[in-house]
């Protein structure tokens, strides 16, 4: 790892070749800018690399010379972290989906208007749930009347926002996870996004290869979606 980026610190200063300053300018950028700037630019290059695990990244900032880091930004998804930012540890965060702010401030018990949301990134991101047309079901209510023995196939990221919305679009129903499990159902906690090989192969292998020919599948793609 080291000399992976000890390659990355040349090729980004250098681009393989020793280069001369030219005269300075009164409004340089001083050395703890410039040292900054390098480890962001590694920083930036590693998480874009599809072998590199470590994604997620936290950038902390303070005064040169000064022990403690006084500015914290969050490049996560979680809800979570919106307690670290209401309780300061986080300066700023980044959330998934943005509408998940407010849900995840009335579960945290903290007011709508402890934290300010400040921008949005413009993606495209929905939840679904699935089952075979065939069942003629069309609404959550038609699915928690039927009471079928569900397997649901959640993200393993347990902290992620699609729990609490899947919570919460049941609980709208009058129902819980736990009740789905007491009718004979099961939550299945898999690896990956459900585009992805892995996810989407096991996503389908639960629906035919079960001996319950109910599944909700938050996120599958070409199958009948239950309006939430």
């Amino acid at each position: 790892m080291c000399q992976h980026i000890v390659t990355h610190l040349f090729d980004l200063c250098y681009d393989g070749k020793v280069q001369e300053p030219g005269p300075y300018r009164d409004n340089r950028p001083r050395a703890p800018v410039i040292r900054s700037r390098i480890m962001l630019e590694i920083a930036s290059d590693l998480v874009g690399q599809d072998g590199w695990g470590e994604k997620q990244a936290m950038v902390q900032l303070r005064v040169q010379g000064v022990d403690e880091f006084t500015v914290r930004l969050l490049g996560g998804d979680s809800p979570k972290s919106l307690l670290d930012v209401a309780e300061g540890r986080i300066d700023v965060a980044i959330i998934n989906p943005a509408t998940a702010a407010n849900a995840g401030l009335r579960r945290l018990g903290i007011a709508p208007d402890a934290l300010a949301s400040i921008a949005t990134v413009p993606s495209y991101d929905q939840l679904g749930l699935a089952v075979s047309r065939s069942y003629g079901i069309s609404s959550v209510e038609e699915l928690v009347s039927a009471r079928p023995p569900l397997t649901i196939s959640l993200r393993d990221q347990t902290d992620h926002a699609v729990k609490p919305f899947i919570e919460d679009a049941l609980a709208a129903a009058g129902v819980t996870l736990d009740d789905v499990v007491t009718w004979g159902g099961s939550l299945e906690y898999d690896h990956g996004l459900p585009h992805l090989p892995d996810r989407s192969a096991r996503c389908v292998q639960l629906v035919t290869t079960r001996d319950r020919p109910w599944d909700a599948i938050p996120h599958v793609r070409g199958r009948d979606a239950i309006p939430t």
